[in-house]
């Protein structure tokens, strides 16, 4: 979402740590095929505030350009998403993942 938003932001690297190519092209794709199957990306309020805090324009740019794209749904991260969250997490303790990926980013990436 935020080099949708922030076409400057750093592209990040693949498992291979190469820059991942082709990322606008990548990102215009996902949304059309969103669009075309109307489905949403939900975009949980930590997210946006996440969002919001590291992108290179003002708050109201920001929220405006977002709520152009008829894919991305701001969602509430109240009760039920802790709950979610917290079950989906019980699930993957224990279990091994890369070393690139800490707990924390993929317990926030929930």
């Amino acid at each position: 979402m935020l080099l949708l938003l922030n076409p400057g932001a750093p592209v990040p690297a693949g498992k291979d740590g190469i820059p991942i190519t082709k990322v606008k092209e990548r990102i215009e794709f996902l949304l059309f095929d969103m669009k075309k199957s109307k489905r949403s990306i939900l975009v949980p309020t930590p997210v946006l505030s996440e969002v919001l805090l590291v992108a290179n324009a003002s708050v109201q740019e920001l929220v405006d350009k977002i709520n152009n794209y008829s894919v991305f749904e701001i969602v509430p991260f109240d009760q039920v998403a802790a709950i979610e969250l917290a079950m989906m997490a019980r699930q993957e303790i224990g279990k091994k993942r890369d070393a690139a990926t800490t707990y924390a980013k993929l317990k926030y990436d929930r």
